[in-house]
């Protein structure tokens, strides 16, 4: 897979599809997305193009707002991309003049004239342009006169709803992890460097580790970082653990062992129910 962050090295193919958004997350609904692009290049024998953008639009066009909780780092986004099988990961730089092309000159200018495109695969919702100016039937309009089809994807939901980074997000921030997990078809992670603890680990039979997040992730709303665990290539990763276990006393979520048992536990089993029992257990003994 190649990726590159400039048109220079990419050369014009008019047998490229492709899909065009920010894939934060790179969540059950992105990867429909994502396969739909690569399959319909195959049939084509042509090239599956990926465009994305780094930072986040918003922290562009809503700068006020300050930095977004990003469910995924652009290296992240880069590796889920690559397991993919996309051919080519472009990457923009999303800058206040970026921002003011109209959705037709990117798609004139860019997708047609620079990358080249004989069909554009698109999320139903898609949006695009100049705050958000245009959608799908504009870009079907658009695709009838720079010669390229169009191809919108059904919704994938999860209770009743589309999936959605916005929805995860939302999730995550209120502790259902299950609901985020369900909606990116994978357990949530952090990554981060691995900082000094409070040697726990030797007073509990097993080691353990700390990690400090990424400014930029999508941190568990609480006060301290959430415990990790090392990952054989050197990044440190880790899910949200922010459920509160029925049954558990509640002096225990005061208590760091309890994040590094289910930190582990988690590591193991993805946190299956014999599991979070064993944590339960172990933080009841300790608080007798």
């Amino acid at each position: 897979m190649k990726v590159l962050r400039s048109l220079d090295r990419l050369g014009h193919d008019k047998n490229s599809v492709v899909t065009v958004g920010m894939f934060d997350g790179i969540h059950r609904a992105h990867r429909e997305i994502v396969r739909e692009v690569v399959h319909r290049a195959r049939m084509r024998e042509g090239r599956s193009v990926v465009v994305t953008f780094d930072p986040h639009p918003k922290e562009v066009v809503a700068s006020a707002r300050g930095p977004v909780q990003l469910l995924s780092t652009l290296d992240d986004r880069i590796e889920m991309l690559q397991d993919l099988h996309v051919d080519v990961v472009l990457i923009f730089k999303f800058t206040p003049a970026f921002s003011q092309l109209t959705a037709r000159e990117f798609y004139e200018d860019v997708v047609a004239g620079e990358i080249g495109v004989s069909e554009v695969v698109v999320g139903y919702d898609h949006m695009f342009g100049r705050g958000r100016e245009a959608g799908i039937q504009d870009l079907v309009e658009m695709g009838r006169t720079l010669d390229f089809s169009v191809f919108a994807v059904h919704p994938l939901s999860v209770d009743g709803a589309p999936i959605s980074s916005t929805r995860i997000r939302h999730a995550l921030a209120a502790g259902d992890v299950e609901k985020a997990n369900a909606m990116l078809g994978y357990p949530f992670q952090l990554g981060g460097t691995i900082v000094g603890g409070d040697r726990r680990g030797r007073t509990i039979g097993f080691p353990t580790a700390h990690g400090a997040a990424p400014l930029k992730s999508l941190m568990a709303p609480t006060n301290e970082p959430p415990p990790v665990w090392p990952h054989p290539n050197g990044v440190v990763r880790g899910p949200s653990l922010l459920p509160l276990y029925e049954g558990l006393p509640l002096a225990a979520m005061d208590d760091p062992v309890f994040y590094e048992l289910l930190a582990l536990f988690d590591a193991l089993r993805a946190g299956q129910a014999r599991e979070r029992e064993l944590a339960k257990k172990f933080l009841e003994d300790r608080l007798r």
